[in-house]
């Protein structure tokens, strides 16, 4: 039997309780705020019904629910009088499904929502456990591949170290050829180590704290400096003095994995410059961007730039699987990321994050 828990800030249940009733599903009601958050600790609900006054206390109690492992999938529908206007703000709010149903409403409405949600669910959570069992075996094929690839460099090594002192041409040829294969297992190497971070980009649990946005992004120019010092570089950034409530680690691959890619595409003989910045969109999401003076994108790559295994005219190095993982982590984090691009004139990728806090900091 399903299982429902509803919430109402004027502490009145007994109507939504009864419509329940007919439709054959379990309840528990809480009349307090701190009983509610009690329970969703404490129990899986197959659906959460919050009975309002205004739109306002909703985003305040999908914000805390929001936090609650136990109940992370669980669908939301929510109660309040008059017009329900709510998508543009909890779009990137919050993962789980969300529906508002105007007070007074018909029990056939109710009936039909309800359903909906519940079946939503169970689908969602069907391809969840399908999702988990997938990166299980993509985490055991990365490890079961590595480990022959890393035998075959050891191989290699050791045989070059054989022959080191033999002369003559063929000897010669050989270490050049051993070369080429060890080039090649590395290569591999990497592109497994990719497809891994691909399939479990968004997978891991969400570990929220405090991130300098600032210092994040000087820490990954200074180290690529250090990877391509033949390329002269300077970086600009706007609106970085922020802390940023989010999971650092994704954070930093997204910020590494563009930025890497302005020094690999820039323009030979050229002073690469960066600007990187942020802005509050609204109290729901903060826009970041990189931009670069690089080789930009061709037009026909644009629509095709984050699907995985695609390497452009432009490619010079890597798997193609770069901005793919990158798309994943902000898909992951309920953000959006698009790129404006001009052969030549360089590119500017922008994403955005939804909030959880942010405030100023001195720097």
């Amino acid at each position: 039997m399903d299982q429902a828990i509803i919430f109402s800030t004027h502490n009145y249940t007994l109507g939504i309780a009864k419509r329940l009733d007919a439709l054959d599903i379990a309840y528990e009601d809480a009349l307090e705020r701190e009983t509610f958050f009690k329970l969703l600790q404490q129990k899986n609900f197959d659906l959460i019904i919050l009975d309002s006054s205004n739109e306002k206390e909703i985003f305040s109690l999908i914000s805390e629910i929001d936090k609650f492992e136990k109940n992370e999938t669980s669908p939301v529908l929510f109660l309040v009088p008059g017009k329900v206007n709510y998508e543009h703000k909890l779009e990137i709010l919050s993962p789980r499904s969300i529906i508002g149903l105007s007070k007074p409403f018909e029990p056939k409405e109710f009936k039909n929502i309800t359903s909906f949600l519940l079946e939503k669910k169970d689908q969602n959570d069907k391809l969840l456990s399908t999702l988990v069992d997938l990166q299980q075996f993509a985490v055991m094929a990365s490890h079961d591949l590595k480990s022959p690839i890393k035998n075959i460099s050891s191989y290699i090594d050791l045989i070059k170290d054989k022959i080191s002192n033999e002369k003559g041409a063929v000897f010669k040829e050989l270490g050049e050829d051993l070369d080429l294969i060890r080039d090649e297992a590395n290569r591999m190497s990497e592109f497994v180590t990719d497809l891994f971070q691909f399939s479990s980009a968004g997978f891991s649990e969400p570990k929220i704290e405090q991130v300098n946005i600032g210092k994040l992004v000087d820490g990954i120019f200074i180290r690529l400096q250090n990877s391509f010092p033949e390329i002269p570089s300077r970086i600009l950034t706007e609106g970085l003095n922020k802390v940023f409530m989010g999971d650092r680690t994704k954070l930093e691959h997204i910020f590494q994995n563009l930025i890497e890619n302005a020094f690999k595409y820039s323009n030979d003989g050229k002073e690469l410059c960066l600007k990187v910045g942020a802005s509050e969109i609204n109290s729901w999401a903060t826009e970041f961007s990189v931009e670069d003076n690089g080789q930009g994108i061709p037009v026909n790559e644009i629509e095709s730039i984050f699907l995985p295994f695609r390497q452009g005219a432009r490619s010079k190095q890597g798997t193609g699987m770069g901005l793919a993982i990158v798309k994943k982590l902000v898909d992951s984090q309920n953000g959006s990321i698009y790129v404006e691009s001009k052969v030549g004139r360089g590119s500017k990728f922008k994403f955005t994050i939804a909030n959880v806090l942010d405030r100023d900091i001195d720097l």
